[in-house]
């Protein structure tokens, strides 16, 4: 009989005669109540949410009825065994887990989210190679708006400025003792699997977003590098705060266009992105090293190249008074020679002969456009007053000879040539080259003199030069005369009123230190 009832209630027979397994009323039964299965689910008809349904916890002869409360478990859930899943989730759900709800407590030690007990050995251990601590595969198959694959924003929602928030904190470490082949605290990769079509591609993307009226008191930064150092690391090989790396995983690999592009979006009213693009205010033995590049094939700033070209194609420069480079620098040295800028070029052919341009300066005017005063180079040596100064030069030139060094066409210290058409407009004066002594404080002073030409370390019966001044065998080389002199009365004298090959005028000359005088005529003279 009891198998019958039980089957047509699809329900298994009971094992044992004793007590019941389904009960009701309006009166839960008391606890030590005989005659309840462990098991008895008791229904109580008038009961409400939580106080409707009840399960007996004790035995048939001492019964223990307990509520079954439908909202979330309030203790932990423990999962103890060995499964392929801990937990398994199958089924369609707007969300696998919702803590929308959830009242974080006090523990400082992974709130939402434990794996391990601690950092080090106390931490989950994972013994096989390729393992990946967490895994998460997601596939976007919608054809618009903007897939994340997660989400960690954190809200500083606390009512002091004293606190510090770190949204994401990735650690990894190696145990004393122990020792590791490659460490990566993060990695992030973009890995397009080919015939993509892809508008915008970036392996990291960080982004501050700024809000209306926010006060930065100490600093604002998009990203910063910080290194820890101690200085008693052993380091065998180089450390670098920051490498970027093109690495050729297919042919011969491809040449980017930039390493770093800096750049701006939306600026309007004439607002400048950045005062300045980059500023190193560390002590460096070196802000930029390149000795180790290796030179590309371009004919366009190798090394670095400001604009796009010549012209309307340089970078345009609005405000009076500006300086595209301005590099102030200070010498505190005792002694030696400090240099401020050194750029040494040497010709290394493998066959051939090139030429090399050491440093080219050159200034243009756009075609159609004015200007004022235009100087392609200009050196100025400036004392601030109660110097001691040995020597001052404003420009030194020099030629190194080297031994056994052979110039087949000529030795030239300094070459000063112009470009001339016979097309061009010149209202004022044009002069290869002009001396000049300007007063900048009170009658100004009378310098020894305009050229000085001297030897220093001649010897065995060398002279210097052949020539004080060499004009060649050229005879259209000058048009009209060798010298012109200001007829002062002290070093040069005119007499007009003489005529024929008569004496008309003197320059007075030191031979040494005896003064003496050329005479001059008015006339070819005449044997």
């Amino acid at each position: 009989m009891k198998s019958r009832v039980a089957s047509l209630l699809k329900n298994k027979e009971p094992e044992t005669n004793r007590g019941l397994l389904i009960a009701s009323g309006t009166t839960v039964p008391a606890d030590t109540s005989d005659g309840y299965q462990t098991g008895c689910t008791f229904a109580k008809t008038d009961g409400s949410a939580g106080t409707a349904f009840y399960i007996n916890e004790g035995s048939v002869t001492s019964s223990d009825f307990n509520a079954v409360d439908p909202s979330p478990v309030a203790g932990p859930i423990i999962l103890d065994g060995v499964a392929t899943a801990a937990i398994q989730v199958t089924g369609t759900y707007s969300n696998v887990l919702d803590l929308a709800s959830w009242t974080p407590g006090t523990s400082t030690d992974g709130s939402i989210l434990k794996v391990g007990t601690g950092i080090g050995s106390s931490g989950a251990l994972f013994a096989t190679a390729g393992q990946k601590g967490m895994a998460v595969y997601m596939n976007h198959t919608a054809i618009s708006g903007t897939f994340t694959g997660f989400r960690l924003r954190t809200s500083s929602n606390a009512t002091s400025a004293s606190h510090s928030v770190n949204n994401l904190l990735c650690q990894v470490s190696v145990e004393s003792g122990k020792d590791a082949a490659v460490i990566n605290s993060g990695f992030f990769e973009v890995i397009p699997k080919g015939t993509n079509v892809i508008s915008t591609l970036r392996g990291l993307l960080v982004n501050l977003d700024s809000a209306a009226s926010q006060t930065v008191s100490t600093a604002q930064m998009v990203a910063h590098l910080r290194v820890h150092t101690r200085g008693d690391e052993t380091m065998s090989g180089t450390d670098d705060v920051l490498v970027i790396e093109n690495e050729a995983i297919g042919g011969n690999g491809r040449e980017v266009d930039s390493a770093i592009k800096i750049t701006d979006a939306s600026l309007t009213a004439g607002i400048i992105g950045y005062t300045a693009a980059m500023v190193v205010t560390a002590s460096c033995q070196r802000v930029f090293d390149l000795g180790s590049m290796t030179v590309g094939s371009t004919t366009d700033g190798v090394i670095m190249r400001v604009g796009t070209g010549i012209g309307s194609s340089g970078l345009a420069f609005g405000t009076a008074g500006q300086r595209a480079f301005a590099l102030y620098l200070r010498c505190t040295a005792t002694s030696g020679t400090f240099i401020g800028m050194r750029l040494r070029s040497i010709a290394d052919p493998a066959s051939g002969t090139p030429n090399i341009d050491n440093l080219l300066c050159q200034a243009s005017v756009i075609a159609s456009k004015d200007a004022g005063v235009v100087n392609s180079g200009f050196f100025e040596l400036v004392t601030k007053g109660t110097n001691v100064v040995g020597t001052g030069r404003c420009l030194l030139t020099n030629v190194d000879s080297a031994a056994s060094v052979t110039y087949n066409d000529a030795l030239i210290n300094t070459h000063l040539r112009t470009h001339t058409r016979g097309d061009e407009t010149m209202s004022g004066v044009d002069e290869m080259l002009r001396i000049e002594n300007e007063a900048v404080g009170g009658n100004g002073r009378q310098m020894d003199s305009f050229i000085r030409c001297m030897e220093a370390a001649m010897s065995g019966g060398i002279k210097a030069a052949g020539y004080l001044i060499d004009a060649g065998t050229s005879t259209s080389l000058l048009a009209t005369a060798v010298l012109r002199l200001p007829d002062d009365e002290v070093t040069a004298w005119d007499d007009a009123t003489d005529s024929g090959d008569s004496e008309a005028g003197a320059i007075k000359v030191v031979i040494g230190s005896a003064v003496r005088y050329i005479q001059l005529y008015s006339d070819v003279p005449v044997d």
